[in-house]
């Protein structure tokens, strides 16, 4: 799966998709976490494949996308064996 993420205002939107077909990944669980966050926080993906966060702090963050029967992955991890991100 891949995952897309606007932070606008303290609010972290996206969307979830399969990879290679590029159809939402219908709920799938997101999740969030940084070291500006108090606990990890996490939302299930809409049947198409759109997220939220809201009242983000300033911060980085790493969000992570997974779905039963998918490969879990991190937004900007590196696509096995390619030496580039994914």
């Amino acid at each position: 799966m891949k995952q897309l993420i606007r932070i606008l205002l303290g609010v972290g939107l996206g969307t979830v998709v399969v990879a290679g077909s590029g159809a939402p990944a219908r709920r799938a669980r997101v999740t969030l976490n940084g070291d500006a966050l108090r606990a990890n926080r996490a939302v299930i993906a809409d049947d198409d494949g759109r997220y939220a966060f809201a009242g983000l702090p300033a911060g980085r963050f790493t969000l992570s996308a997974s779905k039963l029967g998918h490969l879990a992955v991190t937004y900007g991890q590196r696509v096995p064996g390619s030496g580039r991100p994914g």
